[in-house]
């Protein structure tokens, strides 16, 4: 008896010390890679990291604009965006993630040239061409630039996918009882940003098989945002003729249009603030916050300006004015981007360890993604009630960083990220500024005293270095074909 219980006891010791290698390993292997080589430990040991594609949906799968228009041509055609706050917007992002996954999983859409698209959302009298002989309510989905294909697809979770040719998805829209069979249909259109090439795809979705699209209710949608007073009225830039920017591009028209804006104030979070950086301690409980995985195990230095965490493989440096750097280091070569999908998860992962950090109301959202020669490059930003911020953080040896977060990752880790820790309070309500189109271009052209063609538009708060504890007014902001911002503030009434 005494044998067979010293026998369990010796099997019972390999076990765990069996079950102690393999952790030792795993920690090992942290260094150097943010988790553990074997698949079921992460879920054991990960502090909660969010990246499941269900959870990633929710958190970072978000349009830059929702606006629905009803079909009749006019003048200038009346659009109108929906806001988050409208009982509607929710049922309608929701509905059309389905829509968009069920002609992703099902359907083959038949490639069209551009002008089909451009057709369907300027309805301008003059200008459009007047394809469809039958057209009523359009909703239009459009994201902040270019998302993969395939990175929908993992946030939709669609293994496989039947679209074939199309590569990008920059906006869509989905137009009920498109023709005279009373068919509907969805449209897709795929702009590549590198070259500014744009391609239309059409999915026919049946009467028998639009479940889905009639839940919508886009009639009744537009009806009750067009009878809003505090909405304002948008046109695509089409009815203005050939300006040079892109014709699906929703503008105000008239001259001195003004809408009422929050001023910000935007400054680093209070528990990245330490008293005395050449405090270990205070170090050590910094370092706790922003480390992630690699709190444990890396050393830590002040410099002026900011504290340096290193450990064999990975060095952070955390500035005083809220922007957290990494870089990888290691002998190794990464010469294969691998998956976009993997490199994504990778992305969210380094997001995931440190996103409570930042308080309510701070969203992210996936603004862009860039294919480099041996990684990806993901771009995250902010939203704050619903207002875009933009980044024109200025720094002494290199280019400004104009994203909130930018992550360079293959398929096997993080390679480098920088990230600009912001909170953000309202300094003061009710303010009116112009958001006319023409009057802001003006202001843009007099200031930087050039003609500036853009490839983006946008109201955002501009954020700079120096502006910690500062009011923030909204700005008008443009993205250049060469990739540059310009920002002016705009007009207050």
């Amino acid at each position: 008896m005494f044998n067979i219980s010293k026998e369990r006891l010796k099997l019972y010791i390999l076990a765990v010390l069996m079950t102690a290698s393999v952790i030792q390993v795993g920690i090992l292997w942290s260094y150097q890679y943010h988790g553990f080589p074997i698949n079921f430990l992460p879920g054991v040991f990960a502090r909660g990291a969010k990246t499941s594609s269900e959870g990633a949906r929710e958190n970072y799968f978000k349009p830059y604009q929702i606006s629905i228009t009803n079909g009749e041509r006019s003048t200038f055609a009346d659009y109108y965006i929906i806001n988050k706050k409208h009982n509607s917007y929710e049922r309608l992002w929701n509905s059309a993630q389905k829509c968009l996954e069920y002609i992703l999983r099902e359907k083959k859409g038949e490639k069209v040239d551009a002008e089909e698209w451009y057709d369907l959302i300027d309805r301008n009298e003059q200008t459009g061409e007047k394809k469809f002989t039958r057209l009523g309510t359009v909703c239009v989905f459009e994201f902040d630039s270019s998302i993969d294909i395939r990175i929908i697809a993992w946030f939709l979770n669609i293994p496989d996918i039947r679209t074939g040719e199309i590569r990008w998805i920059r906006k869509f829209a989905i137009a009920p009882e498109f023709d005279v069979n009373y068919n509907s249909a969805i449209y897709i259109l795929e702009r590549d940003e590198s070259t500014g090439s744009e391609t239309a795809y059409r999915f026919l979705i049946g009467r028998g098989e639009s479940k889905l699209i009639n839940e919508l209710d886009l009639d009744n949608v537009f009806r009750n945002v067009r009878n809003d007073s505090k909405n304002l009225s948008f046109s695509a830039v089409g009815s203005l003729g050939n300006l040079g920017v892109p014709n699906d591009l929703l503008i105000v028209i008239p001259a001195k249009q003004f809408r009422k804006f929050d001023n910000l104030i935007s400054q680093v979070p209070k528990t990245l603030k330490i008293k005395d950086a050449k405090s270990l301690t205070e170090r050590n409980k910094l370092g706790s916050k922003i480390l992630g995985p690699d709190s444990d195990s890396c050393d830590s230095t002040d410099f002026t300006g900011g504290i340096k965490f290193q450990n064999a493989n990975n060095i952070y440096r955390m500035y005083d004015n809220g922007l957290l750097t990494y870089e990888f280091k290691s002998l190794a070569s990464y010469n294969e981007r691998g998956y976009i999908d993997d490199a994504f998860k990778n992305a969210l992962e380094f997001i995931s360890w440190r996103r409570d950090i930042l308080t309510e109301p701070v969203e992210i959202y996936l603004s862009g993604v860039e294919i480099l020669e041996n990684s990806y490059r993901f771009l995250f930003d902010y939203m704050v009630e619903e207002k875009h911020v933009f980044f024109n953080y200025e720094l002494e040896d290199s280019l400004p960083i104009n994203h909130a977060i930018i992550i360079e990752a293959n398929e096997k880790r993080v390679l480098s990220a920088s990230w600009i820790f912001k909170e953000f309070e309202v300094a003061s309500s009710g303010k009116q500024y112009n958001v006319s189109f023409i009057d802001n271009q003006d202001r843009l052209h007099a200031a930087y005293r050039e003609e500036i063609i853009g490839t983006a538009y946008k109201i955002a708060y501009e954020v700079r270095r120096d502006s910690d504890n500062q009011e923030l007014q909204p700005s008008w902001v443009v993205k250049s074909q060469s990739g540059a911002y310009y920002a002016v503030p705009l007009e207050k009434q």
